[in-house]
């Protein structure tokens, strides 16, 4: 048999299982047990002549996992699990886009690739100048950008003609053996251009990968030329782990790129300060 009370604060019941013969316990329990308040509520129990007031109590349990139907989660020994606090994000507030005058860039502190290695990089950006530019690279090996022809390039390879337009940029590189590495690059998930690059090529310049988000810079050997333009995002993939993933970010008024994988904000590695978009309201 079951009884049920209704708890005197909040909501549920308090529930009483027993068989109501002989001397048979009863099991008190609550239908609910997460409720944002500790309570506890004073019951009598009387049979057989017999009357016993017993004190009924439940601590608040507010967050707890769930399983898809909606019950709570317990261990074996009946406690319940809590999900901890997040920690407090590192940045005021996420933004539309993070822009650059030509004169700002970010150093994502990523090893160089090599040949052997499968990795993606992907950015949604927009160009706001037509100077020959590249997002991403460490020399001619592996970037994108805008020519000063006003046209799209990939490895120097003109590939469609230039918009000042968000576009989602994909570079996929897979090993094909230790000599030679091959590159697909998309535009907005359309293939625009397919070829191999060979490992002497990705040994050359610097001996380190570095992105250039919201700047870019067509880079040969040393040499870094900043570009105009728009950032929404950017991620890295390296033998299917995501090394970089990157969102615009304000602090009061500087702009950053968040790391949502390491947890760490990236800053300006150039002169003078980066443009906001205006913060993302969902």
């Amino acid at each position: 048999m079951t009884k049920q009370i209704p708890w005197n604060t909040g909501d549920g019941n308090i529930t009483l299982t027993y068989n109501g013969q002989g001397n048979d316990s009863v099991i008190i329990d609550s239908d609910i047990n997460d409720d944002e308040d500790s309570r506890e509520q004073v019951l009598t129990i009387s049979g057989g002549g017999i009357a016993r007031q017993v004190t009924v109590r439940q601590q608040a349990c507010p967050v707890n996992f769930r399983t898809s139907e909606g019950d709570i989660i317990k261990t074996a020994d009946g406690d319940y699990f809590n999900v901890a606090e997040p920690e407090p994000l590192p940045y005021d507030a996420e933004i539309e886009y993070l822009e650059s005058d030509g004169t700002q860039y970010i150093d994502i502190d990523v090893s160089v690739f090599h040949s052997t290695d499968t990795f993606t990089i992907e950015s949604d950006t927009a160009f706001t100048d037509n100077s020959h530019r590249a997002l991403m690279g460490t020399n001619p090996w592996m970037y994108f950008g805008v020519s000063a022809s006003k046209q799209f390039e990939v490895n120097q390879r003109y590939v469609r003609n230039y918009d000042n337009n968000f576009h989602l940029w994909k570079l996929i590189h897979t090993n094909t053996n230790y000599s030679y590495g091959n590159v697909k690059a998309f535009i907005d998930d359309k293939k625009v251009t397919d070829f191999n690059i060979t490992y002497s090529d990705i040994t050359k310049g610097r001996n380190y990968f570095i992105l250039f988000y919201a700047v870019g810079s067509h880079i040969k050997m040393d040499a870094q030329v900043p570009a105009a333009q728009k950032i929404k995002n950017g991620k890295i993939t390296k033998n299917n782990v995501i090394v970089r993933d990157f969102i615009p970010v304000r602090v009061g008024t500087t702009g950053y790129m968040y790391d949502k994988i390491s947890g760490q904000l990236f800053g300006n590695a150039g002169t003078g300060e980066f443009i906001l978009g205006p913060d993302k309201t969902s």
